[in-house]
């Protein structure tokens, strides 16, 4: 009978510079990707956060499988392996870094659709079960706090020089199967009972605008928030259209007022505000590195009202 390997494992704290250092070098990647000649991820939409994500796996992917661990990993002497000692095959380490990013990449995910779309949602759900459930197992996965996508890839990271007690992998606890199991039910449920905004307008009532802005042909992304300004007389209530263009309009002030008439005119209860707000905004999001350009325009929305939506 083999006998199950043994592991210098490295505290949690250890692996959390070496991370940051990674998060940097992918920044630089995604602010160097964006500066490619002929190549306009501004026009990609959604799909330039694909590229983004594609481009944060193959960075993990190839410098784990080639040289045994990440820049940032080797910098705080750690490195990953496999769960039975050996080196990572290639499509091991891809798949390990998918599982890392996925939540990742869906938090920021902007889907061309009203908050309460069912794709919205889902992203939702799988943001809060990935990160949710990475932060429990680094925490409380002990001795060897594995990750879930290290336990689905099969894979653990190690001190490079054996300089803390060797320890074998432990297997995997029913405890923490019960807790991840109700983790991931509550999850998926959240999004659907939960409201992940601040306003108190009802959920409809924001869909019904984000679907007004969606059916302008330059707009890629509308979100809607309140909030509160301060005029030399009195505090305001604000309304907060945010709408990201597809090309770089963000200096036309005649389209601003479009989409502030618009959602008046057709979602009337956005109009109980002193002020509404549109903020448009044109540029890219790799997810590892963003770029946008904003302009801000303010109405008053009693004055939006008395003239009608073109």
């Amino acid at each position: 009978m083999a006998t199950a390997p043994a592991f210098p494992i490295p505290a949690v704290w250890l692996r959390l510079p070496a991370f940051a250092v990674d998060l940097l070098l992918l920044y630089l990647l995604g602010w160097l990707l964006c500066r490619i000649p002929g190549v306009a991820f501004d026009q990609l939409g959604a799909l330039a956060r694909v590229a983004g994500f594609t481009a944060a796996c193959l960075y993990f992917a190839l410098t784990e499988a080639l040289t045994g661990c990440s820049p940032g990993q080797r910098l705080f002497g750690l490195r990953c392996v496999s769960a039975d000692g050996s080196p990572l095959r290639t499509g091991q380490s891809f798949l390990r870094a998918c599982l890392f990013g996925l939540p990742w990449f869906c938090s920021g995910f902007q889907l061309p659709l009203p908050g309460d779309a069912l794709a919205a949602r889902l992203m939702q759900g799988l943001t809060l079960a990935g990160l949710g459930a990475n932060v429990y197992l680094w925490l409380l996965n002990r001795p060897a706090h594995r990750g879930y996508h290290e336990i689905l890839s099969n894979t653990v990271v190690v001190r490079r020089v054996a300089d803390t007690p060797c320890l074998t992998l432990p297997a995997f606890s029913g405890r923490h199967m019960k807790v991840l199991t109700g983790w991931l039910l509550l999850s998926g449920a959240a999004p659907f009972l939960l409201r992940w905004d601040s306003s108190e307008l009802p959920e409809t009532s924001v869909s019904r605008a984000q679907q007004v802005m969606l059916d302008f042909s330059q707009v890629r992304y509308a979100g809607i928030s309140e909030g509160t300004g301060v005029r030399p007389s009195r505090q305001t209530d604000r309304l907060t259209l945010k709408v990201i263009l597809k090309e770089n309009r963000v200096l036309s002030s005649g389209l601003a007022l479009k989409l502030a008439k618009a959602v008046v005119a057709r979602v009337p209860e956005m109009a109980y505000r002193d002020l509404v707000e549109v903020e448009l905004i044109y540029g890219t999001d790799l997810g590892i590195y963003s770029r946008y350009d904003r302009e801000l325009y303010y109405f008053d929305a009693h004055l939006l009202l008395q003239t009608p939506a073109q």
